[in-house]
């Protein structure tokens, strides 16, 4: 469905426009739909695309395909049937994984084209179909639609509701272009389709009888126009059911039946006698097959009776006659060539049709002279699914290579199946901050100007929502997209070269975002700016690099080497050396009382307390262990209570601390000096899997709220974000503790 804020979206970016018009605004309300209608070159599939799906909606059954590419010429490469769509497959919901619905309708020679060679009948989930998807150039399904059957026809969304594409419906004029005379209210796509597929092959002057749940005959002139809506009738299979139910005692003969019995009198050379029938469903067959045979004899004699007469209109208009007659041999082939007609028979019941065209019946009914000179005259061929090869040559006449485009259709062409993301929503007092949408620019409304300002573009979330964007929305995005790049759920599981894909794929994004800038004057003055802004960034942080990286409060950790000896207070005045007891000291402004503290080997919490409030924390060593503590601004006045009553007792006494003694941490301390933890690593533990990440800000609460309101925000290495509480913060700061080993960021 199209988001609420898709209008207020469009609108801020019309307000952006460099020219001041409302040009976003105009967009036409079909590019909301579902199911677009055709408009070119906005249809045409992209260069690039190597997911592309066919579909035709006939009377009873969807006849599907998949197609190769533009440089494969679009030819399709897997054909299959399927019943209409269940209405249960198709309700919108993102509660289940529509992955496993999808395959529902689609064969297992087709898997890999969805989803990759890992999207196997074992894992038919969403997240290996996106995994795979995502990482290729364009990344969304280019569908077209071919119906008679609109309630059909409609249901197709639904089924992709969660996969990443856009849907075109053809209409008539797209095969047959420029002949709208000829193509009344109501014509059949379908028929249109198949007869421009049978022209493209077979030349100008072509007929189609296409045999399914009806029968139907389409035709071309000798310009290769078309000639009208050509005649409807019942197929066979619904004639041989009619009779059967509207009768008490006939017989239904199905399908395989009337196989089965013309194949019995083509093998013999006994056709079925028109008279002297000896059961019932001979009777039938022969009634049902002589009226086909004589209805198509008499098409067939009419078609080819006006092709001969438009031919010679044109030889007495041209003289062609009389110049081919004296012109080289190249006259003589043109000549020959106009004169070679072809019915093309297609359709579920063409094997049986193509049988009674033949000027014998092919033995199934008796012999008949007129019959036989009519079929003379024409070749008849029969191939099937000449509906989807119509798509497959359509497609490939309206194609434009990249090369034979304009600047900024080729920026257009750059911007599609480009992958975008919502920039980071700001949270304010919020627990969890909302997850980032992914997206895939699926298709785009055209503006006739130069400029892309005025363009719109329709943007497929991954989970299903659609939202139409202007170029500057669109711009934000793709930045967006090429800084934080796919979710973990769909890379955590990449290859070596899975993950170059991504990376080439995120400096896809900012390459498309760079080259619709460069057409929109107001995205220039936006791109410099942030081009200034990375540099600025990029300079503090070389700067930080170089500065000594400030000390983490209290953290226990073991030391490699033994602690210094240190000199008894006595001695260093002997020598008159006091001043380098200050400096050991970390402070040159001790008293002497503290000085002699320090001398004693205090903890680090009664030398935290004794030192100047403004000094940096500094590292020691205890006297009688192993541990090296590193003290922090939240060293408290209790702790200096308890040292200093280790101290009283003597060095000697002191009890030496565990090196694997824990993370030495309390939400009091934390409360006392909030933000000293900014900045600090925390780890966290989703479905059995450890993930770190970095407190970013602290919201402290309000006046009226207690001191347990106050929250930490955490931004995940894996882009999720979320807010901690006091007591989350001593949990996951413990657990970092235990494990920032694992960490692949940890803080020196």
């Amino acid at each position: 469905m199209v988001t609420k804020a898709t209008a207020a979206a469009v609108q801020a970016n019309s307000q952006n426009n460099s020219t001041g018009q409302d040009g976003v605004l105009a967009v036409e309300s079909s590019f909301d739909r579902r199911i677009q209608l055709s408009s070119w070159p906005a249809s045409c599939a992209h260069p690039e695309a190597t997911n592309i799906v066919s579909v035709v909606c006939g009377n009873s059954r969807l006849h599907w395909s998949i197609h190769e590419g533009f440089e494969s010429e679009f030819t399709s490469s897997i054909f299959w049937k399927t019943t209409a769509l269940a209405e249960a497959d198709v309700a919108p919901s993102k509660k289940t994984d529509s992955a496993k619905t999808l395959t529902k309708y689609f064969p297992k020679n087709a898997y890999p084209t969805l989803g990759g060679p890992n999207f196997t009948e074992k894992n038919l989930t969403l997240s290996n179909l996106y995994s795979y998807i995502t990482q290729k150039r364009i990344p969304f399904f280019h569908i077209y639609v071919v119906t008679t059957n609109p309630e059909a026809s409609d249901r197709i969304p639904g089924l992709f509701e969660q996969v990443p594409c856009c849907i075109h419906q053809l209409k008539a004029t797209d095969f047959f272009e420029g002949n709208e005379h000829a193509l009344y209210s109501g014509v059949g796509v379908d028929r249109c389709a198949t007869l421009y597929a049978a022209r493209e092959l077979y030349g100008a002057a072509v007929l189609v009888i296409d045999g399914g749940t009806a029968l139907t005959y389409t035709a071309t002139d000798s310009k290769g126009q078309l000639m009208g809506g050509g005649g409807i009738t019942l197929g066979l299979g619904i004639k041989c059911r009619s009779l059967n139910e509207n009768t008490g005692a006939l017989p239904y003969l199905n399908n395989d039946f009337v196989k089965d019995r013309i194949e019995q009198c083509e093998a013999k050379k006994e056709p079925l006698p028109i008279f002297g029938s000896r059961n019932t469903e001979d009777a039938i067959l022969v009634g049902i097959l002589r009226e086909f045979a004589d209805t198509l004899c008499s098409t067939i004699e009419e078609w080819v009776a006006h092709i001969h007469k438009e031919w010679e209109e044109e030889a007495n208009d041209t003289k062609v006659v009389e110049e081919a007659a004296d012109s080289q041999a190249g006259g003589n082939e043109k000549s020959k060539e106009r004169r070679t007609l072809t019915v093309v028979v297609t359709g579920g019941d063409a094997p049986i049709l193509e049988k009674l065209l033949h000027p014998q019946y092919s033995y199934v009914l008796p012999p008949n002279e007129r019959h036989a000179q009519v079929m003379s005259k024409v070749t008849v061929v029969s191939i099937k699914n000449m509906s989807t090869h119509g798509i497959s040559l359509m497609l490939k006449k309206r194609a434009v290579p990249y090369d034979h485009m304009s600047k900024v259709e080729q920026v257009r062409h750059d911007l599609l199946g480009s992958r975008v993301v919502q920039p980071k929503a700001a949270v304010t007092g919020r627990r969890k901050a909302p997850p980032q949408l992914r997206g895939t620019v699926v298709d785009l409304k055209r503006d006739l100007s130069t400029s892309l300002s005025r363009d719109a573009f329709k943007v497929k979330y991954d989970n299903g929502d659609t939202a139409i964007m202007g170029p500057f929305e669109l711009f934000d995005c793709l930045m967006e997209y090429h800084k934080v790049g796919e979710d973990v759920s769909v890379t955590a599981r990449d290859t070596a070269d899975e993950a170059e894909n991504r990376t080439l794929q995120k400096n896809r994004a900012r390459s498309a975002a760079v080259a619709l800038s460069s057409l929109v004057m107001d995205l220039q003055f936006k791109y410099q700016k942030m081009q200034m802004e990375e540099e600025e960034e990029t300079r503090q942080q070389a700067a930080e690099q170089q500065q000594p990286q400030r000390q983490l409060p209290a953290v226990v950790e073991p030391d490699t080497e033994p602690p210094p000896a240190k000199r008894p207070l006595e001695t260093a005045e002997e020598d008159g050396s006091a001043s380098k007891v200050q400096k050991q000291s970390g402070n040159s402004r001790h008293s002497m009382d503290q000085l002699k503290e320090i001398a004693l080997g205090r903890s680090p919490a009664a030398r935290k307390a004794a030192a100047v409030p403004d000094s940096k924390p500094a590292a020691h060593s205890t006297p009688d262990s192993g541990t090296k503590v590193i003290t922090s601004p939240s060293s408290t006045t209790k702790a200096t209570g308890e040292t200093s009553t280790a101290a009283e007792a003597g060095p000697s006494k002191a009890k030496p601390e565990s090196s694997s003694k824990k993370f030495q941490i309390t939400a009091a301390e934390i409360k006392r000096d909030s933000t000293s933890y900014v900045s600090r690593r925390v780890a966290k533990k989703f479905d059995g899997a450890v993930y770190f990440g970095t407190i970013g800000a602290y919201t402290p609460p309000a006046e009226n709220e207690d001191e347990d309101a106050a929250l930490w925000h955490v931004e995940y290495d894996d882009g999720d974000e979320e807010d901690y509480d006091v007591h989350e913060m001593v949990k996951y700061l413990k657990l970092y503790a235990s494990k920032q080993h694992e960490d692949p960021q940890k803080q020196v």
